[in-house]
């Protein structure tokens, strides 16, 4: 139980120092997010935590999806950065929500939701690129 808590405590380590970085303390990230009572670091850490409660390769592609995203958006906008910020932090309500209840077990488990008609026509061709190289490695067998 001991290796496992302190497993856990570098990962969140390593988390926080990832997504710090010196873009993370820059004064456009901090301002956006601060403006929207937003911080990036206790939102990574918190779905971080959640995601502990997904079967192993859901969580293994979802730490790897996430922490990428807080990385490559430290130095965006602080336009973007406010929407990034709630776009995550609905991302993490929802994966509460889908989480709370759920029972181990084969064909149990159902998370996320559909993207809306509106969200898919203001992607992207980047973005659309990303969901679909994401949809392919969701969408490969566990092993």
């Amino acid at each position: 139980m001991m290796a496992a808590l302190t497993q856990a405590g570098r990962r969140l380590a390593w988390a926080s120092a990832a997504v710090r970085g010196p873009a993370a303390g820059s004064l456009r990230w901090q301002a956006s997010a601060a403006g929207g009572n937003l911080k990036p670091l206790p939102l990574l850490r918190n779905i971080l935590r959640v995601h502990r409660r997904l079967p192993g390769p859901m969580r293994a592609v979802g730490d790897e999806y996430v922490l990428d995203e807080f990385r490559r958006h430290r130095s965006a906008s602080p336009e973007f950065v406010q929407q990034f910020l709630q776009q995550w932090t609905d991302y993490l309500a929802l994966l509460r929500e889908q989480t709370a209840q759920l029972k181990p077990g084969p064909g149990r488990l159902h998370v996320g939701r559909r993207l809306r008609p509106e969200e898919l026509d203001s992607l992207s061709e980047e973005q659309i690129g990303q969901l679909a190289e994401l949809r392919s490695e969701a969408t490969k067998p566990w092993h």
